[in-house]
């Protein structure tokens, strides 16, 4: 019986060894542990024997880095997975409101609205004119200084018929439009990254689901080929098994395209400046579309009606019209003529010294009565009042209809999760079993694994559109989900 290896010390104690002695291979550079001098004795019985084993020594070397090599590689490539951002919904819907395009756009529209609302309420600025002018005297005697003329003036336009009232006010509602259409971006684009992240998750899901049919339809075709080899099964039966192996094969890379995909999409309503799909998802499909489920009110026929006018978009159109109301009644107000007052000092030397002046000035409304402005602003105005009420029409179809698909949502998963799925695995863990033992046929396992997939994709389904119900839910009634 071979012993393990054992290190003993070389005769004659730690002194110099004999020069016929064997010698070990030379320590690596760095490696201090490693024995340079000593040789190896292998054990065996009651008696040991020096060995010349220099093949020995470097396998030895050689397994020890290369075992250290692939522990470091395997650590760096768990270390690569672990480094990998993961995503969760919370995550995602903060990082939408940070840096979303379109929130930054709306943004963007609401400080211009703002600006504007400043510049209405500014006056128009007075003006000042100065000029002095030197003239010559040609008839005066000799000696006479020339005469200079300084003239300097004041004017200010004076705005009549409410003109700066109705400024500011359709500055104000233009601002206020600006800033509900802010507010119904947001209740959007938080009910999109909410729908988008559960589509990612079903992609992912359906991923799994796939990967799991394949490596079953495997096992199948393996089984299949035995059957064959033993004559219990044809060569066509052998074909269908992997043909469908095959074929759940090609689904997995189609699921796998589809999951990147769904990735990237959402990516992209998060504001990423390069999206590659390179995100994990930390948040679990069916536990979100549980809670969600549950969290759910149910109806209440006695409850408060819900306030289409409540809405954002809706709030938005009904300042766009304010709006439209104040433009109408500036482009009436034109039509009342502002006067520009004047004062001017005049100093003409030596022979009049000083001269103070008033003035008024007004343009005369003969030609033009801005008939022209005001029916446009008419027209605008009234296409204001059509866009206020077709908002509140669809406001309500929204919500109706998200009420419809809420309902269609929860009802269909609570049937596939509660009844269908579960008697699909049952079904098809008793068929797998029965053909295994030789008592159920091909068509019986692959339409049994057939449906099980497609149940299972189903149930992804169903959860996935329970989410994208609720968002859409929250976003018709101008909310978001908690």
């Amino acid at each position: 019986m071979i012993e393990p290896t054992q290190r003993l010390a070389p005769p004659g104690g730690a002194g110099t060894l004999p020069a016929d002695m064997p010698r070990g291979p030379p320590s690596p550079r760095g490696c201090s542990f490693w024995p340079r001098r000593y040789p190896t004795f292998i054990a065996a019985g009651s008696g040991a024997e020096p060995t010349s084993a220099p093949g020995v020594h470097g396998f030895m070397f050689r397994s020890t880095w290369m075992a250290l090599l692939l522990a470091s590689m395997a650590l760096a490539a768990v270390a690569g997975e672990d480094s990998r951002p993961s995503l969760t919904l919370a995550e995602a819907r903060r990082l939408a409101l940070e840096r979303g395009w379109t929130l930054l756009s709306a943004k963007a529209d609401l400080e211009v609205a703002e600006a504007q609302r400043i510049a209405a309420r500014a006056f128009p600025n007075p003006q000042l004119s100065s000029s002095v002018e030197k003239l010559q005297t040609g008839s005066a005697p000799a000696g006479t200084p020339s005469a200079r003329d300084t003239t300097t003036a004041l004017s200010q336009l004076v705005e009549l018929g409410g003109k700066r009232g109705d400024r500011v006010r359709s500055a104000a509602a233009e601002a206020a439009a600006s800033g509900q259409r802010l507010e119904f971006t947001r209740t959007r684009l938080d009910a999109d990254v909410v729908k988008a992240y559960a589509a990612a998750l079903a992609a992912q899901e359906t991923v799994r689901i796939e990967r799991l049919s394949a490596a079953s339809l495997t096992r199948s075709a393996e089984i299949a080929e035995d059957r064959f080899k033993a004559g219990e099964i044809s060569d066509a039966e052998r074909e269908q098994v992997g043909i469908a192996a095959g074929r759940f094969e090609a689904d997995v890379r189609t699921a796998e395209a589809g999951a990147v995909q769904a990735r990237v999409a959402l990516q992209l309503l998060l504001g990423m400046p390069r999206p590659d799909g390179g995100v994990d998802l930390g948040d679990d499909l069916g536990r979100l579309s549980t809670l969600i489920a549950a969290a759910a009110p149910p109806p209440d026929p006695s409850g408060p009606a819900w306030d289409g006018a409540s809405r954002p978009d809706v709030r938005a159109a009904a300042a766009e019209a304010d709006r439209a109301q104040a433009d109408l009644s500036l482009q009436k107000a034109l039509r009342v003529p502002d006067p520009t007052l004047l004062a001017q000092y005049e100093s003409e030397l030596p022979d009049h010294p000083h001269t103070v002046g008033f003035a008024v000035s007004l343009p005369v409304p003969l030609f033009y009565r801005n008939r022209g402005g005001i029916r446009t602003a008419e027209t605008v105005r009234d296409s204001a009042r059509r866009d206020l009420d077709q908002a509140e029409a669809r406001a309500w179809a929204e919500v109706t209809a998200s009420r419809a698909a809420w309902d269609a949502a929860l009802d269909r998963r609570r049937r596939v999760h509660g009844d269908l799925l579960p008697r699909a695995e049952k079904v098809e863990e008793m068929v797998a079993l029965a053909y295994r033992n030789g008592a159920a046929s091909l068509l019986e396992l692959l339409e049994a694994e057939r449906n099980l997939n497609e149940l299972r994709l189903a149930a992804v389904g169903t959860d996935a559109e329970t989410v994208a119900a609720a968002a859409d839910r929250a976003a018709a009634r101008g909310e978001v989900l908690p």
